[in-house]
C-alpha cells in the first residue's frame, strides 16, 4: 500500500525548480520566479491549471498574456506589481475570482477588466491604489465582492460603483474624506459594506438605498452625529460597528426599525449615557460591546428584551453598580466589566447560571464568593482587593484563572482538589508569604497546572513576603493585619521584623 501511494503521488504533483503543480487541485504555486519561466514550464499543462498563486515572484509590470492559461478559475498574484499591461487578462475570461492584494499597483485603467465576464470576487487590498477611474469596474457584469481596502483612495463616486450585482464592497483603511448620498445608490443588492478607518465625519443619506444591508463596519472615522434616517431602509441589517467615532449621543430615532440586529459595537465614543429603551426593540442581539463610552449606570430594565444576548462588554467605563436583575431575562456566556469601579456583585445578578468567561479586573472587589456555582470556565480578578481564595470560593468548572495584583497571601492547597479542571494559573504581584509560595509551587506542580514565572509585586518589588515567625496557617479574619502590615513595609515604615526575598 505504501509503494502504491508513493508512485501515485509522482504522477500527481509535478515540481520544477520553484513551482509546483498538483494534478488533483489543479493548483499551480510558485515562489521566487519568474514569469516567463512559468509560462515555459508548465505550457504543456496549461489546459488543466485551474488556480494560480504566484507569490515572491520577480514581476514588477505584468505584461499582456502573461497568464496563458485559459481554464484558470483562481488566480492570485502577490509578487510586488507596480504596473499592470491594460491587455493582461484578454485570454483568461473564465477566471472567478482574481486577487492582487500585496502588491504596489498605483493605477488600473477603465478596460483592464473588461474582459472578465465571469469574475466575480476581485481583491486589491494592500496596494498603492489612488482613486479608481469611472468605469473601472463597471462592466465585470457579474462581479459580487470587491476588496479595495488599505490603498490611498481619498474620493470614490457613483458612477464607480455602478455595480447592481455586487453584494460585498470592503473600502476600509482608506482615506476617504466625504462619501454623497448617492454614492451607493446602485448597490442596491448590497449584504456587506465596510467603511471602516477612513476620515468621513457625515454619513447623512448615505445608506438610502442599500435595503439588503446585513453588515455594515463604520468604526474609526469622526462621526459626530447619527442622522435620525441613516438607517431608515436597513431593516435588515444583523451588525453595525460604530467603534471608535466620536458620537456623543445615541437618538432612539435612530435605531427605529432595526431589530434585526445581533451585534452591536459602540465601544469608545463620548456617549456618557445610555438612553432607556435603546435596545428595547433588538430582540435578536446576541453581542453588545460598548466599552469605554464614559457611562456612570445602567438601569435594571437596560437589557431586559434581550433574551439571546449572550456576550457583553461594559469594559472600561465609570460603573459602581449593577442592579440584581439587570442581566435576569439574558443568556450570557461572556461578560467584561474590567476596569470599572464595582466592589460587590449580588448573590442573584447571574440567575440563569450560563456564563462561561468573566473579566471583573481592576474593580474593587474584595470578595468573589457569589461565583461559585457559575459554571466558569475563564475568570479575570487581576488588580482587586481580595485577599482570600478558599475552597467555597470559586467554581469546579475553571480552567483558567487570574488573580495577578490582589492582597493574597496564601493560597489553600485544598483549594486545586476543588477545580479539578484548571490548567492556567496567574498569580504574580501578590504579597505571598514565601513559605505559602513554596506550598503553592509544590500544589501546582503536582497538578500539572501552568502558571507565569516571575519575581515582581507590582512589577516593581520581590516576589514574596518572609515573616521571621511565621508559617503558612493562617485564619482569614488576620488577612487584613497582614496586608496592612505589608502597605508599610512597601513604603519603608515597618521593616524589623518583616523583608523581602527574591525567589
Amino acid at each position: 500500500m505504501l509503494i502504491r501511494i508513493l508512485i501515485l503521488s509522482l504522477f500527481t504533483t509535478l515540481c520544477f525548480g520553484d513551482c509546483n503543480f498538483d494534478e488533483i487541485t489543479k493548483l499551480l504555486k510558485c515562489n521566487n520566479i519568474k514569469a516567463e519561466a512559468i509560462v515555459s514550464k508548465y505550457f504543456n499543462v496549461k489546459q488543466n491549471v485551474a488556480r494560480i498563486y504566484w507569490e515572491n515572484c520577480e514581476i514588477t509590470k505584468l505584461e499582456a498574456n502573461v497568464v496563458p492559461f485559459e481554464q484558470t478559475q483562481f488566480l492570485k498574484i502577490s509578487c510586488g506589481i507596480r504596473e499592470i499591461n491594460p491587455n493582461t487578462f484578454v485570454r483568461v475570461n473564465n477566471i472567478i475570482e482574481l486577487d492582487l492584494s500585496n502588491n504596489k499597483i498605483s493605477r488600473i485603467t477603465n478596460q483592464m477588466f473588461d474582459n472578465l465576464s465571469n469574475l466575480e470576487r476581485l481583491n486589491l487590498n494592500k496596494n498603492v491604489l489612488r482613486n479608481p477611474p469611472r468605469e473601472a469596474f463597471t462592466k465585470i457584469a457579474k462581479l459580487k465582492e470587491l476588496n479595495l481596502s488599505q490603498n490611498r483612495i481619498t474620493n470614490i463616486g457613483t458612477a464607480v460603483l455602478d455595480m447592481p450585482k455586487l453584494q460585498n464592497l470592503y473600502l476600509n483603511n482608506n482615506g476617504i474624506f466625504v462619501l454623497l448620498a448617492d454614492t451607493f445608490e446602485e448597490l442596491r443588492n448590497a449584504k456587506i459594506i465596510d467603511i471602516s478607518n477612513n476620515d468621513i465625519p457625515d454619513l447623512s443619506g448615505v445608506f438610502n438605498y442599500t435595503k439588503d444591508l446585513e453588515v455594515l463596519k463604520l468604526s474609526n472615522n469622526p462621526v459626530q452625529k447619527i442622522d435620525v434616517h441613516l438607517f431608515k431602509v436597513a431593516t435588515l441589517l444583523k451588525e453595525l460597528d460604530m467603534s471608535n467615532c466620536q458620537l456623543d449621543n445615541l437618538q432612539l430615532e435612530a435605531f427605529t426599525g432595526i431589530n434585526n440586529l445581533e451585534k452591536l459595537k459602540f465601544s469608545n465614543n463620548p456617549i456618557k449615557q445610555i438612553q432607556q429603551g435603546l435596545f428595547e426593540q433588538m430582540t435578536k442581539l446576541q453581542e453588545i460591546s460598548i466599552s469605554n463610552i464614559s457611562i456612570s449606570s445602567l438601569t435594571t430594565t437596560t437589557f431586559q428584551n434581550n433574551n439571546m444576548l449572550n456576550k457583553l462588554d461594559l469594559s472600561n467605563n465609570q460603573l459602581s453598580n449593577l442592579d440584581e436583575g439587570i442581566f435576569a431575562n439574558t443568556q450570557l456566556e461572556y461578560l467584561n466589566v474590567s476596569n470599572n469601579k464595582l466592589e460587590l456583585f449580588r448573590e442573584n445578578l447571574f440567575r440563569n447560571r450560563r456564563l462561561k468567561v468573566l473579566d471583573l479586573s481592576n474593580n474593587g472587589f474584595e470578595n468573589i464568593d457569589v461565583l461559585v456555582n457559575q459554571p466558569l470556565q475563564m475568570l479575570y480578578v487581576r488588580g482587586n482587593k481580595i485577599d482570600y481564595i478558599g475552597p467555597q470560593t470559586l467554581p469546579r468548572s475553571l480552567e483558567y484563572l487570574d488573580i495577578t495584583e490582589n492582597r493574597l497571601i496564601y493560597i489553600e492547597d485544598s483549594l486545586f482538589e476543588q477545580m479539578p479542571k484548571l490548567r492556567m494559573l496567574e498569580f504574580l504581584g501578590n504579597p505571598l508569604a514565601c513559605a505559602c509560595f513554596n506550598n503553592i509551587l509544590t500544589a501546582l506542580s503536582n497538578k500539572s497546572i501552568s502558571f507565569t514565572k516571575g519575581n515582581y509585586f507590582d512589577g516593581i518589588s520581590s516576589f514574596c513576603v518572609v515573616y521571621e515567625t511565621f508559617h503558612c496557617v493562617i485564619k482569614r479574619q488576620e488577612l487584613k493585619k497582614f496586608y496592612y502590615q505589608y502597605e508599610l513595609i512597601k513604603n519603608d515604615v515597618l521593616l524589623d521584623t518583616v523583608y523581602f526575598r527574591n525567589n
